[in-house]
């Protein structure tokens, strides 16, 4: 037993090493990356984020779903468990004297609060470099710094990517910047491409000020992007546990969790004994996890687009935000919140219809149907292949 816990916490550390590694290397070779090259990568990661979803879908079914699957799937289904980053099932623990679903449950659920200091300390870090690369910036350098600046803010303030900033988006742009401009100016201003903006921004900005408040907005964006991007990636398998720690089935008189059944639910005699308490005892926990992160988190998105929805396009907002709806078509920034919705759907609320399978089955063909109406009717993807994914 030692044997297989040191071997299970070993595949768990290898698994978080591993990803690490990736990240950074990841990280190092877009350091090197062209502007075309970048815009691939973020498409491709919006259809690696996809098919992510699909999967978690597809590796929920077998538990989510009261039919019986053939062996064929369930072999397929289980070369991605790894999506649910689940490392304790994966490593084979949950076969352990000790470790049951609610340390399952308990390492899932750190993982938010895990993205969320793990985001806090990127931004704190970014913020202390960026500023010390200002301080140690010549007045030349600071220029180059803003030239290529220049061409991130153009593509944040050409909302219509028409290759051309009007004269609404380049005062919009002038007025986050607190840049006042006179009424002569004014009167000048017409469309421009990226090199006439490039060399008329540079004119009629202070570098440094300009530059504070990009590099400001970029790192608080970036921070903010990688912990969503996490907290997405995790919201469907944590929630998916949510439900199933009240999904349980009865023998006689008494009821016990489907998911382990060591674990009795609803327990009705309270003897002092802790493992017999054990589903009580935990139930506070779970129900806070379950309002914080799984309905919480998808309500403070939801909130903030809603409050913001007639400024989404705002120089400002999109520096912070934008990474929230750039993917998606105007008038369909909440698509991020639709796609949790489905999700939550699927793997967690009609894990209570399984004593129905055939109504099951019915609704789960419903939310399907439903999705690929509101789909076809907003075509939200700005990119034709994701919409067709």
């Amino acid at each position: 037993e030692d044997t297989l816990i040191w071997t299970s916490v070993v595949l768990i550390i290898i698994c978080i090493l591993g990803i690490l590694v990736l990240y950074c290397i990841i990280k190092h070779m877009r350091k090197s990356f062209s502007r075309k090259l970048k815009a691939a990568w973020k498409e491709l990661v919006n259809v690696l984020k996809l098919n992510i979803d699909f999967m978690q879908i597809g590796n929920s079914m077998p538990s989510v779903l009261a039919v019986e699957w053939p062996k064929v799937f369930l072999e397929w289904v289980n070369l991605f468990q790894f999506i649910d980053i689940d490392f304790l099932q994966l490593a084979g623990a949950s076969c352990i004297d000790g470790i049951n679903f609610t340390s399952r449950f308990t390492f899932m659920s750190c993982l938010p609060l895990t993205a969320l200091i793990a985001g806090s300390i990127y931004y704190a870090r970014g913020k202390f470099q960026k500023k010390e690369t200002i301080d140690s910036s010549t007045e030349q350098e600071i220029k180059l710094y803003v030239r290529h600046a220049s061409h991130e803010m153009f593509l944040m303030v050409d909302e219509d990517h028409s290759g051309i900033i009007t004269k609404e988006e380049y005062i919009a742009l002038m007025e986050n910047l607190d840049v006042t401009l006179s009424d002569e100016e004014l009167e000048k201003i017409s469309p421009m491409d990226e090199n006439q903006f490039r060399y008329d921004f540079i004119e009629k900005t202070d570098a440094k000020e300009v530059l504070e408040w990009w590099w400001s907005e970029s790192v608080f964006s970036n921070a903010s992007n990688a912990t969503v991007q996490i907290l997405l990636l995790v919201h469907t398998p944590v929630t998916r546990l949510v439900f199933q720690y009240f999904n349980c089935y009865s023998v006689h008189h008494r009821k016990f969790l489907k998911e382990d059944s060591r674990i009795e639910c609803f327990p009705q005699v309270n003897d002092g004994n802790y493992d017999n308490d054990l589903w009580n005892n935990y139930l506070i926990y779970v129900i806070v996890i379950g309002v914080a992160f799984t309905i919480g988190f998808p309500s403070m998105l939801f909130t903030y687009l809603h409050l913001h929805r007639k400024d989404l396009q705002d120089p400002d907002i999109k520096a912070k935000v934008g990474f929230l709806y750039a993917p998606f078509t105007k008038g369909a920034e909440l698509w991020e919140i639709h796609e949790i919705i489905r999700k939550t759907l699927l793997t967690g609320v009609i894990i209570y219809l399984q004593s129905r399978p055939i109504i099951q089955a019915c609704t789960a063909i419903l939310i399907c149907v439903i999705s690929c109406c509101t789909l076809n009717y907003f075509e939200p993807h700005k990119n034709r292949i994701l919409f067709w994914l």
